[in-house]
Formats: C-alpha cells, sequence, structure tokens
C-alpha cells in the first residue's frame, strides 16, 4: 500500500459501493501508516525529546549515576519532583463555581438535576483525581488528556458510571491536526489504550483467540536494556532513531496496544436504500436515509390536505454524523469495530491539560524543561561537598612499607577511633602522611549559597511560590494577609487557572451528554430522590428519559419521526456548561463570598433580596434543603420572610440595636487571637 500522503489520505471506507464490506487488510495498512504519520509529527515538538528526560528527574534516576565510582557519593534532593507535586497538588485542589445554564425555561427542571448530577458525580467518583494524574502528564511531560467514557461495570458488574480514563501525550495521536492545535477540528485522532489481555477478551469474546500480547514478561537483561536506552542522546531520541522508550513499556503481564481511531468521515447514503448505522437495541444506533430523497414533513398541504414532502439534505444523509469509530489491533492484524461513534455529543472524547501551552508548540512545554539542569547542577554540587567531607574524614595517605605492611592499612579506618596499628618499636618520622593537604577539601562559602540559589531559581521558574499563596490564600486569614496574597499569586496563577477553564468546560460538555444518554429515570431517582429527580419527560412517549419525545412543532398524538439522536442533539443544545472565570482555584471566591454576606444583612432592609440557602452555598454550608418549588433567589427570599415571621418573636421597643450600615463590605479582623467579620455600623 502506498503511502495515504503520496495517494489517498482518507481513510479506507467501512463499506463498498454495492454494500459489501471493505477487506480490514486496507484499513489496517491506512491505520499503520497514519499512527506512523502522527508519531512522527509528535517527535518534532520539543516536548518529546524533553519526556524521558524529564521521567528520570521525577524517578531519582541519572545517567551520571551509572558512571560515577561506587565509592563516590550518590547523595541527591528531589526539589524537582517536590516542586511538581505541590504545583500539581495546588492545581488539582479544585472548587469551582460551574453549572448548566438554560435559556428555555421550560426546562429550568432539566437544568437543576444537571447541576445535581454533576456534583454528585465529581465528588462520588472521584473525578478530580483523575484530573489530577492528566495534571502530573501535563506538567512531566507537557500535556495530559482525559476521556469521558461510560464504563459499564465502574461500580460492579452491570453498574455502570461516567469514568475518565487518562492518556500522556505519547497515547492521543493526531492525523492533520488544524493550525489552532483544536482536538475536535483533526481529520482523525487515534488513542492508544494499553489493555491486559483477559479485559480484551472479556470485552470482545468472540475474538479472544486472535488477541495476542504486544508486551510480554522480559527478563532482567531485556529490562536492563530498556532502562539503557533512555540515556540515549537528546539528538538521536530527536531524529526518533530506535523504537522511543515508554515506561509502561517495562510490564511483567501480557498486555496488548488497541487503538481507538476517531475518523470524521464525510461519506454519505447515495442509495438506493436507508441504512441502518450501529446495533439496534443501543441508544445511538440510527437510520440514515438516502441523499435528495423525498421525505414527509411534519406540514400539510391548503389545498389537498397532505402532508408537504422535502428533499434530504446531506447533514441528514450522513453515515457518520457522530464521526467514525475505528477499533482495531495493528499488531494482531485484527480490527475489531468499525461503526459510528457511540458518544451523543459528537466529539472526540479527549479533553487536554496543558499549563505552558504555545501557539506553535501541540504539547506545550514541560515544567522539567527548565528545572532539570538546576537539578543536575546542584545535585553535582551537593555530592562533590559530600565527597569533601569524607576525604577530610578517609584521606589519602602516603604508607612506609617498610614499617606498615599493606594488610594493616588496608584495615586501618581513619574515621574510626580507638584503633591499635602495630610498628616497630623506635620507628621514627611520619610513616603515614596525606597526599593533599586538608585545606584542598575545604568548601568555599559560595558553594552553599549557590545551591540555595538554584533551589531559588527552581522554585521561581516553576511558579511554585505562586502556587503556595494560593495554597494559603484558601485558609481565609485576615483580610490585609488576604490582599497580599492575591497579589503574591500574580499573572502566572491565573493564566494557568483560566487555560484549565476551557478544558472542564469541554469536559462539562460531554459529561452532560453522557448523564442524558446513560442516566435513565430509576438512576436519578436512586441518587437524588424521586422528587429532584424526575422530570415531566420521563412520562412522555419515551418513558424514563429526559430526551422530549418530541421536538417543536411536532404532533404529539403519535410517534416522532425525528430520529433519538437528533432529538437529544436539539435538547442538549438548549443547555451550556458554564464555569465561572477564575473561579477553579478559589481565587474569586473569597471577594465573591464576602459580597454574598453583604448582601445577606442587607437583606432585612430590604435592601436586597438575598436567602440564607444561597448564601450557605457560597460558604460551602449545608442548612437543608431548599424550599420546595423556589427557582430563585426572589422566591427563596420570600419563603424566608415567610419563616422569619412565624417562627420570630416580634422585637420589644427599646430591644433593637444599632444596624450595620452596610458602608463597607464586610471583612475579616483579628481580635484576641481570633477571627470575626466586621463592617461599618
Amino acid at each position: 500500500m502506498a503511502s495515504y500522503r503520496d495517494s489517498d489520505w482518507r481513510c479506507p471506507p467501512a463499506y463498498t459501493a454495492a454494500g459489501d464490506r471493505v477487506p480490514s487488510d486496507q484499513k489496517l495498512g491506512w491505520l499503520r501508516e497514519a499512527i506512523g504519520e502522527a508519531e512522527q509529527f509528535l517527535k518534532t515538538q520539543r516536548a518529546f525529546m524533553d519526556m524521558d528526560r524529564a521521567l528520570d528527574v521525577i524517578g531519582g534516576v541519572s545517567p551520571s549515576d551509572q558512571r560515577q565510582a561506587r565509592s563516590l557519593s550518590g547523595l541527591r534532593i528531589n526539589r524537582a519532583k517536590r516542586n511538581v507535586r505541590e504545583i500539581v497538588s495546588s492545581l488539582s485542589n479544585l472548587r469551582p463555581m460551574w453549572g448548566y445554564k438554560n435559556d428555555n425555561h421550560d426546562f429550568d427542571k432539566h437544568a437543576v438535576v444537571l447541576n445535581k448530577l454533576v456534583t454528585g458525580w465529581w465528588q462520588n467518583t472521584f473525578a478530580d483525581r483523575r484530573v489530577r494524574q492528566a495534571l502530573q502528564y501535563a506538567m512531566v511531560m507537557g500535556t495530559g488528556y482525559v476521556s469521558p467514557i461510560w464504563k459499564r461495570d465502574f461500580w460492579n458488574a452491570g453498574r455502570g458510571d461516567i469514568y475518565l480514563n487518562v492518556y500522556g501525550p505519547r497515547d492521543v495521536l493526531f492525523v492533520q491536526m488544524p493550525s489552532d492545535h483544536n482536538i475536535q477540528g483533526c481529520y482523525a485522532v487515534i488513542i492508544r489504550v494499553r489493555t491486559p489481555i483477559h479485559v480484551a477478551c472479556a470485552v470482545w469474546p468472540t475474538l479472544a483467540d486472535k488477541f495476542a500480547p504486544t508486551y510480554v514478561a522480559s527478563g532482567a537483561l531485556r529490562r536492563g536494556m530498556g532502562r539503557v536506552t533512555g540515556f540515549v542522546t537528546p539528538i538521536l531520541r530527536r531524529l526518533g532513531g530506535g523504537q522511543q522508550r515508554r515506561e509502561e513499556d517495562d510490564t511483567p503481564f501480557p498486555m496488548l496496544d488497541i487503538f481507538h481511531t476517531y475518523i470524521m468521515d464525510p461519506s454519505i447514503n447515495l442509495g438506493p436504500d436507508p441504512i441502518v448505522m450501529g446495533d439496534a437495541d443501543t441508544n445511538f444506533s440510527y437510520t440514515v436515509p438516502v441523499y435528495e430523497a423525498l421525505m414527509e414533513t411534519t406540514q400539510y398541504d391548503r389545498d389537498t390536505g397532505k402532508k408537504l414532502m422535502r428533499k434530504v439534505g446531506r447533514e441528514e444523509s450522513m453515515l457518520y454524523p457522530a464521526r467514525r469509530r475505528l477499533i482495531a489491533c495493528p499488531e494482531c492484524n485484527l480490527e475489531i469495530e468499525d461503526g459510528p461513534s457511540p458518544w451523543w455529543h459528537r466529539k472526540v472524547p479527549v479533553v487536554g491539560f496543558t499549563p505552558d501551552d504555545w501557539p506553535w508548540e501541540v504539547c506545550g512545554y514541560s515544567a522539567m524543561r527548565d528545572m532539570a539542569p538546576m537539578q543536575s547542577s546542584a545535585n553535582s554540587l551537593m555530592r562533590a561537598i559530600d565527597d569533601a567531607s569524607n576525604a577530610r574524614l578517609r584521606p589519602n595517605v602516603w604508607y612506609d612499607n617498610n614499617v606498615l605492611a599493606k594488610s594493616v592499612m588496608d584495615d586501618l579506618d581513619f574515621r574510626q577511633g580507638g584503633q591499635s596499628v602495630p610498628a616497630p618499636i623506635g620507628v621514627t618520622g611520619e610513616p603515614i602522611k596525606a597526599i593533599l593537604d586538608p585545606r584542598w577539601y575545604q568548601v568555599d562559602s559560595s558553594i552553599p549559597e549557590f545551591i540555595k540559589f538554584l533551589y531559588e531559581q527552581m522554585d521561581h521558574v516553576s511558579g511554585v511560590t505562586n502556587m503556595t499563596a494560593l495554597a494559603k490564600a484558601r485558609q481565609i486569614p485576615a483580610s490585609e494577609s488576604l490582599d497580599k496574597l492575591f497579589e503574591m499569586m500574580g499573572p502566572l496563577v491565573q493564566d494557568i487557572s483560566r487555560g484549565m477553564e476551557a478544558g472542564l468546560r469541554d469536559l462539562g460538555e460531554m459529561v452532560k451528554c453522557l448523564f442524558f444518554q446513560f442516566y435513565n429515570a430509576p438512576r436519578r431517582v436512586q441518587l437524588l430522590g424521586f422528587q429532584d429527580g424526575i422530570v415531566e419527560e420521563d412520562f412522555d412517549y419515551e418513558p424514563a428519559s429526559m430526551i422530549p419525545s418530541h421536538v417543536l412543532g411536532e404532533p404529539t398524538d403519535s410517534a416522532s419521526p425525528t430520529a433519538l439522536w437528533q432529538r437529544a442533539r436539539w435538547h442538549m443544545d438548549n443547555f451550556v456548561f458554564h464555569v465561572t472565570p477564575q473561579s477553579l482555584h478559589q481565587i474569586t471566591q473569597m471577594s465573591r463570598k464576602m459580597l454574598y454576606l453583604q448582601l445577606y444583612r442587607m437583606s432585612g432592609a430590604p435592601a436586597f433580596p438575598m436567602d440564607p440557602w444561597t448564601l450557605a452555598k457560597e460558604l460551602d454550608i449545608t442548612i437543608g434543603e431548599e424550599p420546595p418549588a423556589t427557582k430563585n433567589i426572589m422566591q427563596r427570599w420570600i419563603e424566608w420572610r415567610k419563616i422569619l415571621q412565624q417562627m420570630m418573636p416580634q422585637p420589644q421597643p427599646g430591644q433593637a440595636g444599632r444596624k450595620p450600615s452596610g458602608g463597607t463590605a464586610p471583612h475579616l479582623v483579628q481580635k484576641g487571637g481570633r477571627q470575626t467579620v466586621a463592617e461599618s455600623r
């Protein structure tokens, strides 16, 4: 097969014009070349040549350790690893202000259900820890990815949930990436999934006899050679010489690589008959009409009373409106699946996080790129100090072999006291003498200062100082300290936080569609209760689904002519996942909390309606359920005033104290070793 670059860049179709399946060899050949092209593109990125070195630094491995003598110091203080851990810890400590919003108030209940579902899912599935793993990839290797999928056996057999797969930059490959580096704009995105062979056999039992492990148990020699190849020069790495070493390649278990390829296939149904795509018993199956064929509409001709007809457009006749998914194992020469993507969101299920992103680098830059040389220099100097101290205690010496035997000198330890050295009586002179003056091993005072300087620069270039200020700001100190900490954060933290908002926004959109696709009524009732988990659409022509059984304008006395996936697309587009800017890491929450507290203090005037449930939500306090049938702050405030009138006694004359004036915003002050909220009176 000729290179698809020179002949045909498109993936071979699944079926021929006659309706026969295209041989698997053609598609596997295209996939192998696409993987090769994508890997070559990845090797052109500057972050690629830093990946192995960054992994070595994090793992405490250095090429110099293999070359130095065993008698020399092996001291190592991994400051770079500590910095990365602190940065990842701060960035993954997410308390975002996010949620689903809608303009069509007929679906307000749906938005409420979605917001409760995403909060419960985020907390119960520990999704933030999966994002943390993606950030670990990002800080060390430049970019990390999460992939939201429906895992059928997440909790136990048969009880699934939304799960975030995590991938590094070597496992997500791109074919024809646009200049804006938008993953969703690629012609094809290839995800390499390292899979234990027993899992592959369980998922595709009919192909169990065809699976063969790509990675098998390796002997000590092979594992040792694998580590040695990690020390190949950066020039050879950049040129792609030899097979690139991967940390996960060293496995004692039989594993294989299964590639999930999402292809932007523009094929349309040219006839002569409609085509059913996907398995009929799945919720992503649909029927594709013939291009430009006549089909009925929901409108009638006034004169004849017959339904009007229209031609099928190009978008309606697309075979893969939500992308095509090809699952294959090229090493086994095996095509596993080839059909429509099963996800209603119609996107490649991949969300990337790149803290140090640049418009000319797909993978961004690793935080280790700048820290690794300083880490190596600091370790080298500390080892030199360690060696110098040991040399002073065990100096190199001359000795008179006419006085002392070699065996005596071999047993003599100059660092140990209380030793007896046999020698002839009457020996004069110096039978043992230091070769070098002890001052030779004195450490200049500038060296420890330079090591300290290197550590300070590592903290500076990595931004760990700014991240530390972010962590301290969450502890809610006095207002004066809070202002200073916000200044210490600087623009770096805000820039990284803002960049993460884009990734989490895309993740929220995909998770939204997975809620609609897989969370049926029994599941929602189990999580939220009957009153909060059920919507009106659960009782229409298609029960237990939040997707309306009909779109606007369709008669509801019969089944809808619109396919489920089309109605789902129309309905899901009513909701948008919104992330409040600079809210991921509580950069703006403190001032927002103080604002809400001030508004609540003013609500008794009443100058502004503010209810305690809204305030408690902002302060992360649980005080009970909101009043039923309330949808906004005004309605909850009215209910709160009614409760006060029923429960609170009327103040007696002369008992009322001076009310706050509200002239300044509430702020934290120190009084006698404790913190309190103060405002003007």
